[in-house]
């Protein structure tokens, strides 16, 4: 299993369960080991990691919940803490996030403030969580009041990734990751994003080698990004680039949108306040428009919601200032706009309505 981003980087790709590494980390001055999945993921692989992990002589516990947005909550993070606390488990625990981004991030939550911190290694199974939720060390629930409104910036002992996980992903789940894998592009290499274009077939035929190409690329760009801004001061916002109006779709649709989905509505939204604020040009939003509409066509999945409720939704985003809704705004495929040193500025209501209106239509 090799290191694939720097000497220095936590990740680490290959075959799990021939890494002396993984089996190291969980024996180094730990008691246990407390494995997290859920239920979908856990029928799958948790009986072939627990026994791997004990026939290295790993005392090992395990906790299951439901799969899906629905556990990535405050009582959820509860009634963890509370089985860990009733098996004893202290300071000398090692966590496992064993799936998606649900179980890294509520994972890594608990990971961060259970006994005031455990070290934790996240072996994400999903193709968005390689490439996107696992890398950049946030963790955190949903609450009322929109998604990952409590949470911590908590970086993973390390990251496993195993692309031999992605053979049982459902089509969906495994669709949707190409709008992250797309917003990577966007936000820091045209390289990539002609990389993307001259590719996608080979992305929806799920080839190996080209899976690896862009896990890697995926993650080099957010570790690069992030390496500058852990807390989300300044240039790591840029990774929020259609995420504004993601997040609102999915608070706004009770979290029955799936966060791909969202994300490619919100790549096209955000794109659209580009091009109609005189920034991304024509040619450029019709290129974003066409390759997020093929990834769209496959997952087929259509907005049935009111534009009121969208916005309604979007005065709870973190990145709101002054109470206004902040943007990040693309200036090219590949560029981002800044002004003095911001990477998100505020845009009129008239136009957010406008952007809103063009995904619920088309």
């Amino acid at each position: 299993m090799n290191n694939v981003i720097n000497k220095n980087s936590q990740l680490y790709f290959g075959d799990l369960f021939s890494s002396e590494k993984f089996i190291s980390l969980c024996k180094i001055e730990m008691s246990c080991v407390v494995v997290l999945t859920d239920n979908h993921v856990g029928s799958l692989y948790e009986k072939k990691i627990l026994a791997h992990l004990k026939n290295n002589g790993i005392v090992v516990h395990l906790i299951s919940i439901p799969a899906g947005e629905v556990s990535k909550t405050r009582e959820t993070k509860l009634e963890i803490e509370n089985k860990m606390f009733s098996l004893r488990c202290g300071r000398d625990t090692m966590m496992i996030a064993l799936g998606g981004g649900v179980v890294t991030d509520l994972a890594g939550f608990v990971a961060a403030t259970y006994c005031r911190g455990i070290p934790i290694i996240y072996i994400p199974t999903s193709l968005l969580c390689m490439v996107d939720a696992s890398i950049g060390g946030k963790t955190g629930v949903n609450t009322s009041f929109g998604k990952n409104t409590v949470g911590t910036f908590t970086k993973p002992k390390a990251i496993f990734t195993d692309i031999s996980f992605l053979v049982s992903l459902p089509e969906e789940e495994y669709l949707s990751a190409a709008s992250e894998i797309i917003k990577h592009a966007l936000i820091y290499d045209l390289d990539y994003f002609l990389f993307l274009e001259n590719n996608l077939d080979k992305f929806f035929s799920r080839d190996l080698v080209f899976l690896e190409q862009i896990i890697i690329r995926s993650c080099e760009i957010k570790e690069d990004i992030v390496a500058d801004d852990e807390k989300e001061i300044g240039k790591r916002e840029i990774l929020n680039y259609g995420h504004t109006i993601a997040h609102a779709l999915e608070m706004a649709c009770d979290y029955k949108l799936s966060h791909g989905s969202a994300v490619a509505y919100g790549l096209i939204a955000e794109s659209f306040i580009a091009n109609k604020i005189g920034f991304l040009p024509d040619s450029e939003f019709k290129r974003i428009l066409f390759i997020i509409s093929k990834i769209l066509c496959k997952l087929n999945k259509k907005i049935a919601v009111s534009v009121d409720k969208v916005i309604s939704a979007l005065k709870y985003d973190k990145k709101n200032r002054n109470r206004r809704i902040r943007f990040v705004i693309l200036q090219n495929i590949g560029l981002v706009f800044t002004e003095n040193n911001s990477f998100a500025h505020p845009i009129a209501d008239s136009i957010i309505q406008e952007s809103i209106q063009f995904i619920i239509k088309n």
